[in-house]
């Protein structure tokens, strides 16, 4: 995404807006530093812990990330940090108000900046604003458990245009405002709510797919990649990357590959499962106990399979370049991206575009990734059923070679298709269309002027 979006700012001169990454001392003013690089305007807020705890591992973490992704469960629903978060996004707009421009269009993303745009709004700021959502749309009825929801719900409809990832995160979206708040649906992709029109329609994110087969041409100086090739001429190699998180299913991965290790018949093939999962959020109790879960479960896969001269389960908390996770992906025979949730995952796009078309891996894709909705030539699993999973396993490592290069052509397609710069292209169109409704009342002189992107 940052590649698309830094090539569209170069392109039209813009603004790049976000939070710095530095924390201002309890008793000053949040500073803002501005740097200019090739016609791009870097803009960045810094924030004290105090705010950032509220607004990020607060209400953004601990409520609207377990929420879209069905955890309930998992949800604090008796946070106070709803303040912090508003009071964050009100900071952002009047930070950003005195850089923009009449004609610019804003381009928001993701979950923690959801009220930014009623924020900028309060300033009078009238220019077209976009949202991109990156993780999925929950069921309306889930959506209703949140307490503050049409607190929410009123500052989305802020928004000229709400990009999601698929259909179904559309229609989760739509039934949420027509079921609470009488929303009339105008067209499939545009209701009327609060007294506002807003457009909302699924932008299928992809990746920079020339960068990554690239990154296949030639090989890092680590040298973790040979040994890697070392593993996979001796073994029937599966690969998993995913951020340590609750959302991607890793403890239901693990087990179903132990279950697939259980079978007699499976363990002359002597395959291996390397995981690569980052730490995040390890300041959050539930990440904590998803990595001592993934840690005991690990023991007792090595300890009833494992033998000197093989290791069934590689483990890693750490992350590699995208030139090492390219190579890895090409050497490996099968991926396993089977996440309980999710609302696109690039890992899918990255293992295709990284495949030998003469010797290409399989993807085992979990149907409740948002790839999936595109991507059905993967062998589809449900990531809750182990049994599922690790017949899948089974006839990945199996697969004849036609079989392979038929669902891999299918698969490429589709990663070509979506390619991220595509995908850019495309929601900036739809967000400068003059067909797509603006909130603001259009003055006769209005030439709807494309402008810079901020």
């Amino acid at each position: 995404m940052a590649v698309a979006l830094n090539d569209t700012l170069k392109a039209d001169g813009g603004i790049w807006f976000g939070w710095g990454g530095d924390f201002a001392a309890s008793d000053q003013a949040s500073s803002v530093q501005v740097q200019k690089a090739e016609g791009v305007t870097y803009i960045t807020v810094s924030l004290t812990k105090e705010l950032f705890n509220q607004y990020y591992a607060g209400y953004s973490n601990s409520v609207l990330w377990p929420l879209c992704h069905s955890r309930t469960d998992l949800v604090d629903y008796g946070s106070r940090d709803l303040a912090g978060y508003r009071q964050t996004n009100k900071l952002f707009a009047q930070c950003l108000n005195p850089f923009l421009q009449e004609d610019d269009l804003i381009w928001i993303h993701d979950y923690h900046l959801i009220p930014l745009a009623a924020e900028l709004r309060s300033w009078g700021i009238q220019n077209r604003i976009g949202f991109f959502l990156h993780i999925p749309v929950p069921p309306p009825q889930l959506m209703q458990t949140l307490p503050d929801h049409e607190v929410i719900a009123r500052t989305l409809a802020a928004y000229d245009l709400i990009g999601l990832q698929t259909e179904r995160d559309c229609r989760n979206l739509i039934e949420y405002f027509q079921m609470q708040f009488g929303a009339v649906e105008l067209s499939a992709t545009r209701i009327s709510v609060f007294g506002k029109t807003l457009a909302i329609q699924a932008f299928p994110i992809g990746i920079d797919v020339e960068a990554f087969q690239k990154a296949t041409e030639t090989t890092p100086p680590d040298h973790s990649v040979e040994r890697f090739r070392k593993l996979a001429s001796r073994h029937g190699m599966l690969i998993g990357v995913d951020r340590l998180d609750y959302s991607k299913g890793l403890p239901q991965k693990f087990r179903a590959f132990e279950r697939f290790l259980s079978d007699p018949a499976n363990l002359a093939g002597r395959a291996v499962l390397t995981q690569i999962a980052p730490l995040s959020r390890a300041d959050i109790d539930a990440y904590a106990s998803l990595r001592e879960e993934l840690e005991q479960i690990t023991g007792r896969i090595l300890g009833s399979y494992g033998d000197l001269d093989w290791t069934p389960l590689f483990y890693l908390n750490r992350g590699y370049s995208r030139e090492c996770l390219a190579h890895f992906f090409r050497m490996s025979d099968a991926a396993l991206v089977t996440p309980l949730a999710d609302g696109m995952n690039l890992v899918a796009k990255e293992f295709i575009a990284a495949q030998d078309p003469k010797d290409p891996g399989v993807l085992i894709l979990s149907r409740f990734a948002g790839a999936a909705e595109q991507m059905d030539s993967a062998l589809l699993v449900n990531p809750y059923d182990e049994r599922e999973i690790a017949n899948a396993i089974g006839e990945a490592l199996v697969m004849p070679v036609s079989e392979r290069r038929e669902r891999y052509s299918d698969l490429m397609e589709v990663v070509r298709n979506t390619d991220v710069r595509k995908w850019a292209r495309e929601y900036l169109a739809v967000l400068k269309s003059p067909g797509n409704p603006r909130i603001r009342l259009i003055s006769p002189g209005d030439s709807g002027s494309s402008g810079r992107v901020a």
